[in-house]
């Protein structure tokens, strides 16, 4: 977020999935967030509507071309995730009447449009290098699951290296390799 307003910038990657295991970037969002939240859980929720209300646009033109898809919400906050799964959480009882709003309308659309939430670790959060600093290793592990194929084992190979070349990395965080697929 910014250090000076303390408003957080929400963040969003919409990626279209193939059959195969394929898949390409469509859109990405990066916004500096109206309010100050009070909580990380906060400003994922309004992360969260940003994305869904892209997602709302390109659903309704993939719609116009008779492309069904299904579509999921990954979301790196389990706060986030349950507020939005329910639309509603006592532990945002301080939060302002708009979150609230915001809680409930992305409920909503979850229901009316079946879109699964589900929650994604750090490591595979693409949004994060539109909203923060990271470290090179983890830009370049987040740029490459921006390009659009599959990560196969050669690719594999040259994360391990990056790795490798990568001086403090902390053994919980050199493990983005998890949905390496091997090749048939």
């Amino acid at each position: 977020g910014n250090i000076s307003t303390r408003k957080s910038v929400s963040g969003a990657a919409i990626f279209l999935a193939g059959p195969n295991g394929t898949w390409s970037m469509l859109d990405w969002i990066s916004r500096t967030q109206r309010t100050i939240s009070l909580s990380t859980a906060e400003a994922e929720l309004l992360a969260a509507q940003l994305a869904l209300r892209e997602c709302l646009t390109i659903l309704i033109l993939l719609d116009l071309f008779k492309i069904e898809v299904e579509v999921e919400l990954l979301v790196d906050s389990a706060a986030a995730l349950s507020v939005l799964l329910t639309g509603i959480s006592s532990k945002l009882r301080y939060a302002a009447k708009s979150q609230g709003l915001c809680a409930a309308w992305c409920a909503q659309v979850l229901k009316d449009f079946a879109i699964k939430a589900k929650k994604v670790a750090t490591d595979h959060n693409v949004a994060d290098i539109f909203t923060k600093a990271v470290s090179s290793f983890t830009f370049k592990n987040l740029l490459h699951l921006c390009r659009g194929h599959h990560l196969l084992q050669d690719d594999a190979q040259l994360a391990l290296d990056l790795r490798d070349r990568q001086p403090g990395v902390r053994p919980e965080h050199d493990a983005p390799l998890d949905h390496v697929q091997q090749p048939r």
